[in-house]
């Protein structure tokens, strides 16, 4: 493992990193990753308890194969990902590319179909950076940190960029403090919801004794706030090969899959004010065996939640483990195992609720690979279903990476096979009987039903009122703790981008916020209702 680490740039080295890696496990190896309006705040606040529903019985279906425009054989699109709170943006690496100068690319969703928007790559155009070695995205995907492995002699580097509108700049370039060449800074990432702290691993600093940094932005300025260091400082565990840091920035994991002849452990990390000290050390719950546990890792919304993936397991099938905090206790709850050498648990990630689990399996199938859905209830997990590749071939690595938006109901997969797939859960419509009384008075119709038709379109709800001529498009974003931020209307045949965009049409940033208010006190008032009414039938 060393020297895959240490030649994490050279070329084909990521079919090392993970090829070399299911050898050591198979063989035994002992070697050392509009408008807004009170009509459409009240359908939305109406609508979200019924999709939520719909979705716990619902499946994944895939919705689109992203490529890179422009894209070569060879450029490991796909190797690391992540998308938005909301499911409709994403960024993708391809730190290959260009002889490994690497880019990244930034893909929006408009309803099912995702459309590349804009490729990111480093301030030089020649060197070696492996730039998109890991990528991150803050919960609105209005920041996006890119990981550049071999800037400077692999001391490494990562960059972030700032969206304005539908365009990205780069707006800061971070670094070590104390980095030297090798250190692989920026090997993995994590970013917090508003996208003002990043954790950031440089794994092979200090001999692979590794190290994480901490990052926290004012205004548009980056500050290293503290180094976090291996407690185990006579181990060479490659401390920071696997990050995570839930959405509210409060706690933190960080892998050590080396750990204990690579048993593995994971540091769990937890911020006051500032600052940042360990709580617990994470093991498996029987240590008996090279599992690589902590190889991946992911959180939920408030970090009380945690997955972990350990390659390793079971001669190489490969398990995940799910992790519970009870006050400032961490417990093992759940252990994931499949029964085949899938290389089960590669990549990791949770819902925002904690209660959706993807775990990729690269190996399966002849590394055409898989991903595996588990939903949890009431602390029981179940696995719900298996994704593969709608053009699934061997060596494929389907699962190499994957990514959940925080609602669960759209996932992105990265491959080795230059592509990366959107998938997601189909809306239902609401229930008409739960809805008509308050269509019936906002949208003027005056029997129940008459003159609307509320029709589905992958991630659309098309409604048509009686009063108009024009269609009202309401995409339901259901990032239901800010629903109003997360809400996009479309009325009529003029497309809003978003809040004060020049596509607003008529609407000034005034009249907007006007309404944004308006929506407000109509769920205010819906929510008094609903309390004072409860349990009687509407």
């Amino acid at each position: 493992m060393f020297s895959v680490l240490k030649n994490a740039v050279e070329k084909s080295d990521i079919l090392e990193y993970t090829e070399l890696l299911a050898a050591k496990f198979l063989m035994g190896v002992n070697m050392r990753r509009g408008l807004f309006s009170r009509a459409a705040a009240i359908f939305l606040f109406l609508a979200l308890p019924v999709l939520h529903a719909a979705n716990a019985n619902c499946q994944f279906l895939q919705k689109a194969k992203l490529n890179a425009s422009g894209g070569a054989p060879g450029a490991n699109f796909g190797f690391s990902l992540a998308v938005s709170a909301n499911g409709r943006i994403s960024i993708i690496g391809a730190y290959e590319k260009k002889n490994q100068c690497g880019a990244a690319y930034v893909f929006t969703r408009g309803g099912t179909g995702w459309k590349e928007r804009q490729e990111l790559s480093p301030l030089s155009g020649n060197e070696q950076e492996a730039f998109g070695w890991s990528v991150a995205l803050s919960g609105n995907g209005g920041t996006a940190i890119v990981g550049a492995i071999g800037k400077d002699m692999k001391a490494g580097a990562a960059y972030v960029f700032s969206r304005t509108g539908t365009s990205w700049k780069l707006q800061r370039k971070l670094k070590a403090s104390d980095g030297a060449a090798g250190d692989n800074f920026g090997f993995s990432l994590a970013l917090s919801a508003d996208g003002g702290t990043v954790i950031i691993g440089a794994p092979a600093a200090d001999s692979f004794h590794g190290r994480a940094y901490v990052f926290m932005r004012t205004g548009s300025r980056w500050i290293q706030k503290q180094e976090l260091s291996n407690p185990d400082s006579s181990a060479y565990d490659e401390f920071a090969s696997a990050v995570a840091i839930s959405a509210d920035g409060s706690t933190a994991l960080i892998g050590a899959y080396e750990k204990n002849g690579q048993i593995g452990s994971v540091y769990v990390f937890r911020r006051s004010k500032t600052a940042w000290k360990e709580q617990q050390e994470l093991t498996p719950p029987v240590s008996d065996e090279p599992e690589a546990f902590g190889w991946s890792v992911a959180l939920n919304s408030n970090g009380t939640a945690a997955i972990i993936g350990a390659i390793g397991k079971n001669a190489g099938a490969g398990a995940a483990y799910v992790f519970k905090r009870n006050g400032t206790a961490w417990k093992w709850q759940r252990e994931l195992t499949v029964s085949g050498k899938e290389i089960f648990g590669t990549s990791v990630a949770l819902s925002g609720d904690g209660d959706t689990a993807l775990v990729g399996a690269n190996g399966k199938n002849d590394r055409a690979g898989a991903v595996y859905v588990f939903t949890s209830k009431d602390g029981i997990w179940t696995q719900k279903q298996v994704l593969s590749a709608s053009d699934a071939a061997a060596n494929g690595d389907f699962g190499v990476s994957v990514a959940l938006s925080a609602y669960g109901d759209t996932a992105l997969v990265g491959s080795l096979a230059n592509s990366a797939y959107a998938f997601s859960i189909p809306l239902q419509p609401p229930n008409w009987n739960n809805i008509a009384p308050y269509m019936k008075t906002l949208f003027g119709v005056t029997d129940n039903g008459e003159g609307i038709a509320i029709l589905q379109d992958g991630e659309i709800l098309h409604i048509l009122p009686s009063v108009s001529s024009d269609p009202v498009f309401l995409a339901l974003d259901r990032d239901l703790p800010q629903v109003l931020k997360s809400i996009q209307l479309y009325q009529g045949k003029t497309a809003m981008s978003g809040p004060g965009s020049k596509n607003d049409g008529n609407i000034t940033p005034v009249e907007r916020k006007k309404i944004l208010d308006m929506a407000a006190q109509a769920l205010k008032n819906m929510l008094q209702s609903i309390e004072k009414n409860k349990g009687q039938k509407k």
